[in-house]
């Protein structure tokens, strides 16, 4: 019985890699409504646009079904298309794309940006940018996994209006911030 069990055990991890013929294949599109950009392009907005002080960046890969329902559920909310194009410059990065682009004097790819900024692994996930007093681009926010549209609202408001410089955002949402009124 005990050998039986170990074979069965040893056999496990094969049984569900098998290839499925029937397996869905997604590919990714991105809302026209959004005004979305490279990284470079967004970077170099972001050092050049007194009015824009964040760039929202979404990290995803094409075969990730949650990145694919974040785009047709949350962004294609028009309240969201509305509010992210007015506060942030949006910036797409395909994980997986290892195709060179220029940017500050070499070549990088977005899947080596995911990799500096530590959203390769998890995707979807949203990262807000700025830039520190060096002109350097920070991080000051993270957005991980999917995330229903009035709570990605809510979350985008947070950034925006700079109040998590000094509360949590447990403490913002339970401030009565709700998406359609605050900031």
């Amino acid at each position: 019985m005990k050998k039986h069990l170990f074979v069965l055990l040893m056999l496990i991890p094969f049984i569900g890699f098998a290839q499925d013929s029937t397996a869905v294949v997604y590919k990714l599109t991105l809302n026209p409504n959004i005004q979305w950009q490279n990284f470079a392009d967004g970077v170099a907005k972001l050092e050049t646009d007194s009015t824009q002080t964040r760039m929202l960046v979404f990290a995803y890969s094409d075969d990730c079904g949650w990145c694919n329902r974040m785009v047709d559920s949350s962004y294609t909310d028009v309240t969201i298309e509305g509010y992210a194009n007015q506060n942030y410059i949006i910036t797409k990065l395909n994980v997986d794309d290892s195709n060179p682009y220029p940017f500050k004097g070499a070549n990088v790819s977005d899947a080596e940006v995911a990799i500096a900024l530590r959203a390769e692994w998890s995707v979807p996930t949203h990262l807000i940018l700025e830039l520190n007093e060096e002109k350097k681009i920070k991080v000051v926010g993270r957005i991980d996994g999917y995330v229903e549209s009035p709570e990605f609202l809510r979350m985008l408001k947070f950034y925006h209006s700079d109040a998590f410089l000094n509360q949590s955002f447990d403490d913002f949402k339970a401030a009565g911030c709700q998406p359609e009124s605050c900031k």
